[in-house]
């Protein structure tokens, strides 16, 4: 038997429009269906079991459905160069595009509202700008404070990571680094990587968090096992798999009950102990602290899957990557800008102003 538990919004699969949906149980499984006036139904398979659904992440999450959560860091692109070829990567980088000016991007930061405190950096690979040590100097002049999302290659070299550090005066500089498993880019780039974070902790220069995209569930032993040699290096570790966005070619199952399911495998077999983060559960995001150390398990959405009620309750990055569209939040920023840039199809309409963010909801960027 169906059971409805909440209207929502999402995408068409095949225009992007922004349409009616709505999240139900059926068969012990919870779906999103949607409807398009022009191109019919779709139903979507979010979460294998039920059971996990409702008691790991719903019953273990603080935050209401309807709660709309002012976000605390706005997403800049920066370049759309990069130094690597991530399979997953959403940007599609491109090396002959130039990168936009200083100024053209202080514009786009001095038009966010003062709710925005983290100026977060992206790209592509925000370290391939030659003028980068500038950029982030002017936007600490403005009040910001930064946080550098990097593959992490350039900070292996120790002088580049102390002009970092050298701008963290009242402690507003920190890095996310996507390190991953060593057959995700080789042996070699994966060192490289580490030996940035290790810089990073030399250093003192704050981590963000540290993020790994998992090909197979293969990789997870290798994972957490390099986590606990890591330990406490950075607030949060996220694991997730690719999303079928951008350049990405495979998927890992859509449940997020399997991968906690294939990740608890691992932490019984070492024998670690673990704590459910109480109250921090969300639908495609469950963490958890192995050793005490914090374990983000994220389920990105796609065109398929994107609930925009859930959205709301992420205080994590929000952006504007098309152009003359509303702040909203990351993971829909990101799927419609595949649609958009990636993929040079137009968008026909747009999300509703309750997805906005607040309080420059009749204001475009």
């Amino acid at each position: 038997m169906e059971i409805i538990l909440q209207k929502t919004i999402s995408l068409c699969e095949v225009c992007y429009r922004h349409v009616k949906a709505y999240t139900f149980e059926n068969n012990g499984s919870i779906w999103l269906h949607k409807e398009c006036n022009y191109h019919g139904s779709f139903t979507t398979l979010l979460e294998k079991k039920a059971s996990f659904y409702y008691d790991e992440l719903l019953n273990n999450s603080l935050i209401s459905t309807s709660q709309w959560h002012e976000p605390d860091g706005v997403i800049i692109e920066v370049t759309d160069r990069c130094n690597l070829t991530c399979p997953h990567c959403y940007h599609k980088p491109d090396n002959t595009l130039n990168d936009q000016s200083i100024d053209s991007i202080l514009t786009r930061v001095n038009n966010f509202p003062s709710y925005f405190k983290d100026i977060i950096l992206a790209g592509a690979e925000p370290t391939v700008r030659k003028d980068l040590f500038e950029l982030c100097n002017r936007i600490i002049d403005n009040k910001r404070r930064i946080i550098l999302c990097t593959n992490g290659v350039k900070l292996s070299n120790l002088d580049y990571t102390k002009q970092l550090k050298e701008m963290d005066v009242n402690n507003n500089v920190a890095v996310s680094i996507s390190l991953n498993h060593p057959n995700y880019q080789g042996k070699v780039v994966h060192a490289k990587i580490l030996e940035g974070i290790r810089n990073c902790l030399k250093l003192q220069l704050k981590i963000h968090s540290i993020s790994y995209t998992l090909e197979t569930y293969d990789d997870l032993n290798f994972v957490l096992n390099e986590i606990q040699e890591l330990g406490r290096a950075c607030t949060v570790y996220r694991l997730s798999g690719g999303a079928n966005i951008g350049r990405c070619l495979n998927e890992l199952n859509p449940s997020l009950s399997k991968f906690v399911e294939e990740m608890f495998k691992v932490v019984h077999i070492n024998k670690w102990s673990y704590y459910k983060t109480l109250g921090t559960n969300l639908p495609n995001l469950y963490m958890v602290e192995i050793n005490g150390i914090t374990h983000q398990i994220v389920k990105w959405s796609d065109v398929t899957s994107i609930d925009m009620e859930a959205s709301l309750q992420f205080k994590g990055g929000w952006t504007n990557f098309v152009p003359d569209k509303p702040i909203t939040q990351y993971l829909h920023q990101i799927i419609l800008r595949d649609r958009v840039i990636n993929n040079k199809q137009p968008l026909y309409d747009t999300v509703p102003k309750r997805y906005w963010s607040k309080p420059i909801s009749n204001k475009l960027l």
